[in-house]
C-alpha cells in the first residue's frame, strides 16, 4: 500500500512494448536500472508499467532491442498537478482551507464539567472564564494550571479543578 501511495506520489507511466526481442528488452532495462513492475505478456507484446524517469531511459533499451514502446496511460501526482495548472482556484482553496482549518483547530471551541455535585457547573463555568479560558480563546494563550488554580480559589465547595485541553471532539 505504501510503494502504491509513493508511486501516485512520484508519477508513472503504463505502457505497450512489441516487436523485436522481449526478454532482450527486459535485461537491458534492468541493466540500465529501469524498474518495471506489472509485467503481462500477451501473444508477442507485452505490457508494464515504469516510473517517469525510467520511461525516460526506456528508448535506448527499445532501440537496442528492437523493439516498440507506446505510451498507454500516464498516471501519478506529477500529472494530475499539470492538467490543473491554469486552474488558480484549487491551489488557493487547499491553501485558504489549511490555514483555517489551523486557526480554528487551535481555538477552545466547547467546555464541560464533569462530576460536580455539590456546586452548579454554570457557577464552575463562570469561574473559569474570570480565569481566563472561555468559548473562542486560542489554545496557545490559555494557561491550564493557573486557571484550574484561580477558578478552584474562587468557588466554595471544590476540592479540585482540572482543566485539559488537549484533544477535540
Amino acid at each position: 500500500m505504501l510503494l502504491r501511495f509513493f508511486r501516485f506520489f512520484t508519477g508513472f507511466v503504463r505502457f505497450r512494448a512489441f516487436g523485436g526481442f522481449g526478454e532482450r528488452f527486459i535485461n537491458l532495462c534492468s541493466q540500465n536500472d529501469i524498474l518495471l513492475w506489472d509485467v503481462e505478456t500477451v501473444g508477442d507484446e507485452f505490457f508494464a508499467a515504469t516510473s517517469i524517469e525510467g520511461y525516460k531511459k526506456i528508448r535506448t533499451a527499445a532501440k537496442n532491442s528492437g523493439m516498440t514502446v507506446r505510451l498507454i496511460k500516464k498516471a501519478g501526482f506529477p500529472f494530475l498537478v499539470f492538467r490543473y495548472r491554469k486552474r488558480i482556484g484549487i491551489p488557493v482553496g487547499a491553501v485558504f482551507f489549511i490555514i483555517t482549518l489551523c486557526f480554528l483547530s487551535a481555538r477552545i471551541w466547547l467546555i464541560d464539567v464533569d462530576g460536580c455535585k455539590t456546586v452548579p457547573p454554570e457557577t464552575v463555568l463562570s469561574a473559569v472564564e474570570q480565569a481566563g479560558i472561555k468559548t473562542g480563546c486560542s489554545v496557545f494563550s490559555a494557561d491550564p494550571v493557573k486557571t484550574a488554580l484561580e477558578a478552584g480559589n474562587a468557588v466554595d465547595g471544590i476540592a479540585d479543578i482540572k482543566i485539559n485541553i488537549i484533544g477535540s471532539r
